[in-house]
């Protein structure tokens, strides 16, 4: 770990709004140990799964539900 890296860490932290410790850290490890990039998942053999996350989420379920916990 350098300071050039903390010195990121710090910078990052403060540009998200967040200049506590524990915002620092959580920037810090990911300037160090860099997640790999998760692979596609190959859908050949489901081909009815393509869309699935795909499609316009619809809020008027979310809306009717507000409406009945709001007094």
């Amino acid at each position: 770990m350098t300071t050039e890296a903390i010195a990121e860490a710090v910078t990052q932290a403060l540009a998200h709004g967040c200049g506590h410790l524990d915002s620092v850290r959580i920037c810090l490890r990911q300037i160090v140990e860099p997640e790999a990039p998760i692979p596609a998942i190959d859908l050949t053999e489901w081909p009815e799964l393509v869309g699935v996350g795909g499609q316009a989420v619809n809020l008027a379920c979310y809306d009717r539900l507000l409406e009945e916990v709001q007094p």
